[in-house]
């Protein structure tokens, strides 16, 4: 009997943040992803664009969760990010520890595996 396998459609959930993210904002975010986990959830999108500020502890708190995203095979992708918040990123030290992306689009395409054009 021949089995055929069709790739499934990955479902990627979108925060859009604004203003300042402090650390109770970062703790709510970490329990949210906690709940898209539960539900079978593991790719996670965070847009930037319009966020002004994120304290330095708050970043360890995502840096956490994107590694809890990546060992259960998803990512948290980061979108939007001015050269102010990529700042705060190397200062805090994870820069290296996410993946910035340029749009919500470039992010899903990464996601999916697909070529992003330069």
């Amino acid at each position: 009997m021949p089995i055929r396998t069709e790739p499934q459609p990955i479902h990627i959930q979108v925060l859009r943040l604004r203003g300042e993210v402090s650390v109770e904002d970062a703790c709510k975010i970490q329990r949210l992803i906690s709940e898209y986990l539960k539900a079978g959830l593991t790719h996670v999108v965070m847009n930037l664009e319009n966020v002004h500020h994120v304290q330095l502890p708050a970043i360890s708190i995502l840096a956490e969760r994107a590694r809890t995203l990546r060992e259960c095979g998803g990512d948290l992708k980061l979108v939007g990010v001015s050269r102010y918040l990529s700042h705060m990123w190397d200062l805090a030290g994870y820069s290296f520890q996410f993946d910035f992306c340029r749009n919500e689009e470039e992010a899903g395409l990464r996601f999916s595996n697909t070529r992003v054009p330069a």
